[in-house]
């Protein structure tokens, strides 16, 4: 970036990242309550019928 800044002249530049993490719970308890509570959002959310719409 050094050489590239140097170069074309600009004295400034803007970088921008992102990263992702995934979340993995150690306790089976907690496990457990996590995929029933993700299982009652799913149903909030639509549930099935939300799939199938998104496969027409």
């Amino acid at each position: 970036m050094r050489h590239h800044a140097a170069t074309k002249g600009h004295a400034l530049f803007n970088r921008t990242t992102e990263d992702m993490a995934v979340v993995v719970l150690a306790d089976k308890c907690e496990q457990e309550r996590q995929a029933e509570a993700n299982a009652l959002e799913y149903q909030h959310l639509g549930g099935a019928a939300e799939d199938a719409r998104a496969e027409v």
